[in-house]
């Protein structure tokens, strides 16, 4: 699965495919630990697409912000399924309106309330 965003056509990264080292960044930046970042995937599509948006931009080598990525506009991220990919279904939709592209495990720990920036 490829994903099209600001010119750049990279490869659909999640928490589960993205490099480590993204990952952390994604951690620093937001300064939420995994286990959150994994909740608030799993419950909220924004997020989910933001995530993704993210990893992949950093996995393939585009230097990215978590804040730029939160002031992209839906309708230019582009989600485009390879010849053979099943995992349009569970990584993210064609369809930019309802992103949900980030995976999260069933057992994922849920908070009680999101993080709060600050």
């Amino acid at each position: 699965m490829r994903i099209k965003i600001a010119g750049h056509d990279l490869a659909v990264k999640n928490l589960d495919t993205a490099r480590i080292r993204s990952v952390a960044e994604l951690q620093q930046q937001t300064g939420w630990k995994l286990p959150e970042i994994r909740t608030l995937v799993a419950e909220n599509e924004s997020y989910s697409a933001a995530v993704v948006t993210f990893l992949s931009m950093r996995d393939g080598g585009v230097s990215t912000t978590w804040d730029d990525v939160l002031d992209t506009n839906f309708n230019e991220v582009q989600v485009i399924a390879e010849p053979g990919d099943v995992r349009i279904a569970q990584e993210a939709p064609a369809d930019p309106q309802s992103p949900s592209g980030a995976s999260a495990p069933d057992d994922a720990p849920q908070p009680a309330e999101p993080p709060t920036e600050g």
